[in-house]
């Protein structure tokens, strides 16, 4: 159920974006709680594996 709500938070969010509506931040607030929700119910520490894929990205030599 959480995977589901945070497409639909997703999906508010990009259309938020494409009219240029104030409630952008909101909707991208609900979806790193959604993210984060999800992350918690498996045990994963979402903070250290952004910071992982962070530090990955910067490594690549696109």
């Amino acid at each position: 159920m959480e995977f589901c709500m945070l497409q639909e938070k997703v999906a508010a969010a990009f259309t938020a974006w494409r009219r240029k509506d104030m409630i952008l931040a909101e909707e991208l607030a609900d979806v790193v709680l959604y993210a984060s929700s999800i992350a918690e119910m498996v045990g994963l520490d979402l903070g250290r594996e952004v910071q992982v894929k962070v530090d990955k990205n910067a490594a690549r030599s696109d």
